[in-house]
């Protein structure tokens, strides 16, 4: 007896391949979480830098908000804008003084009650005209309209502090403005007037907060930058497509990772963004050469696999690749296989027991075609259970279809044996599959006839599905007549009874061999319907009372014959349909 040598030695060498292949991947995976790591600090110190900027707004905020309580509660401004609202003149004199009085602040507007601009200050430049464009600007913006609306109040109500004063930003002549509102009333609550004052988001604030931060500052838009500390204004340009308008965002473009917040605002169609960001280059720089080594480590262990790898094809990877072929050819119904493997150890153990597999399954294959449609069900069911076939039924509602050649008897008197048997097969070959096709299960076959079972379940009615079936198997036989005709083979005549009722459905027989199987009146009565198709005028599709009752849906028929039929002590309807 030849000694087999063991899969295990054959493993072990593939082993040793494996370790130098894992010494790679550990290489590979500290690359990875270092780098990782690397970018998670990157990361960290933009959302730092954000934070920071963010909290740099919130004081400049917080400085506007001073100068605006301190016009808006002043006695003294709130009587003179009763007069100046009327008197141009007098609002012009009453703005600049205010505006003077101002800390830090740029931008300075008054709007009436409607919302039309009165008066406004811009800048060292002093009263300031604007275009019709310009002026439709201002006063359809949230910061004049959260005041003047109450569904722009509702719908910007998060924006307004406890004091009522309404902050967002303010695009304006390419400029970029941090801005605060707030109403105007009367003695009597009346709203007289929105009061606006703002102060620029400009290059110099984001200049001291890149110093700051450690990280260059921008306040990007789609119009373009308004503010940045940066050299190459190109970077965001470049990137700003990529940039989505409704939440914090990191990008990598480059050497340098970019963080890009969107800023709210009363224009959600000129989306305006704080972008941060960080050059990479050392990093990116140490990782290339890290990289770099490693392709010259991977050249080497890739030759050293190689050649075991041509060694272990012959070993193990050939056997187990024709397995796999044969199996995918046995999973695709191809029962012909043979796997011949003289390798010496478990793989040709495993060749052995397939190939013993495949000559069981062809044994199964061939006895499954001497199944019916119920009984494959079965086993199938018992299969998928985990379980053996086991005697017992059960009663059910159920239709029972009965198929019968008409003159069979004299046929096969006369004909050819093996065009009897031919004829046969072509012609259950084509009609069989309906019964399946309409939900049913084939009984039995006894001889030219055809019994067929139909289960009542949820969604299926046994009644219709029997009638559907008898009716596609008549229209397949005028279908394919005329071709039989042609090829020689004989032509049938066939009758069909339907009944419906209830009936134990089981398997019968003994220990060794079961059939699966219904039993009762319903298949009795069914064989006596289909026995009074041979003088069906129309369609000799005919079914009892029962079946018609059971049916939901409309079948064109009459009433053929009301007869006692045998084993029945009252007389039954049987119906024919009259077209198919």
């Amino acid at each position: 007896m030849i000694k087999r040598k063991s899969l295990g030695t054959k493993i072990f060498f593939a082993s040793v391949v494996g370790l130098i292949i894992s010494m790679f991947c550990a290489m590979g995976a500290f690359l990875w979480f270092s780098g990782n790591e690397s970018y998670a600090e990157f990361r960290k110190d933009l959302e730092t830098a954000q934070y920071s900027s963010l909290k740099v707004a919130e004081l400049q905020s917080a400085r506007l908000k001073a100068s605006l309580d301190s016009i808006r509660y002043s006695p003294r401004f709130v009587s003179a804008i009763q007069v100046g609202i009327h008197d141009m003149p007098t609002l012009r004199d009453l703005s600049k003084t205010e505006y003077a009085l101002l800390a830090d602040a740029e931008f300075f507007s008054i709007f009436s009650d409607s919302g039309d601009l009165l008066v406004s200050l811009l800048g060292d430049s002093g009263f300031s005209e604007y275009s019709q464009e310009e002026k439709d600007h201002l006063s359809g913006h949230d910061l004049v309209q959260v005041h003047l609306s109450d569904h722009s109040y509702e719908k910007l109500k998060h924006k307004i502090s406890k004091g009522g004063v309404f902050e967002d930003y303010l695009i304006l002549r390419d400029r970029l403005f941090r801005v605060l509102s707030s109403p105007i009333y009367d003695n009597q609550d009346n709203l007289i007037a929105v009061l606006t004052v703002g102060d620029e988001v400009n290059s110099h604030m984001a200049e001291e907060l890149a110093k700051f931060t450690g990280c260059e500052i921008s306040y990007s838009g789609s119009e373009g930058l308004f503010a940045t500390s940066l050299d190459d204004h190109g970077v965001l340009v470049r990137t700003h497509g990529e940039i989505p308008d409704k939440v914090s965002t990191f990008l990598q473009w480059g050497e340098f990772l970019i963080l890009a917040h969107p800023l709210e605002h009363g224009l959600e169609d000129r989306p305006i963004f704080l972008v941060v960001k960080r050059s990479m280059k050392a990093f990116l720089k140490n990782r290339q050469q890290v990289i770099q080594l490693s392709a010259l480590l991977l050249v080497v262990l890739l030759g050293i696999s190689f050649v075991m790898n041509l060694w272990l094809s012959g070993k193990i990877v050939g056997p187990i690749k024709m397995l796999t072929e044969a199996m995918t050819r046995v999973g695709q119904g191809d029962l012909t296989v043979q796997v011949q493997i003289d390798s010496g150890d478990e793989v040709q153990t495993l060749a052995d027991t397939f190939q013993e597999m495949v000559v069981g399954l062809r044994e199964r294959q061939n006895m499954s075609r001497y199944l019916t449609g119920m009984e494959l069900q079965e086993v199938k069911s018992a299969v998928e259970s985990n379980q053996m076939v086991q005697q017992g039924g059960t009663k059910k509602i159920v239709s029972v279809l009965f198929s019968d050649i008409r003159s069979f008897t004299t046929i096969c008197e006369s004909a050819d044996p093996g065009l009897i048997v031919d004829s046969l097969n072509y012609y259950y070959n084509q009609v069989i599959p309906l019964i399946e096709k309409n939900h049913g299960s084939l009984d039995k076959l006894i001889g030219d006839c055809v019994m067929a079972v139909f289960e009542e379940s949820e969604g299926q009615n046994s009644a219709d599905n029997a009638l559907s079936a008898a009716v596609e198997m008549s229209k397949k036989l005028a279908e394919i007549s005329p071709q039989m005709q042609e090829s020689g083979l004989l032509t049938f005549r066939v009758g069909y009874g339907i009944s419906t009722g209830i009936a134990v459905v089981g398997n019968v027989g003994t220990e060794e061999q079961m059939s699966r199987t219904v039993l009762g009146d319903t298949v009795n009565l069914a064989a006596r319907v289909e026995s009074y198709s041979k003088d069906g005028k129309h369609t000799c599709i005919l079914y009892s009372e029962a079946t018609k009752t059971a049916s939901r849906k409309k079948w064109q028929d009459e009433l053929m014959i009301e007869v006692t039929v045998k084993g029945k002590s009252v007389p039954i309807k049987i119906y024919e349909l009259t077209q198919v």
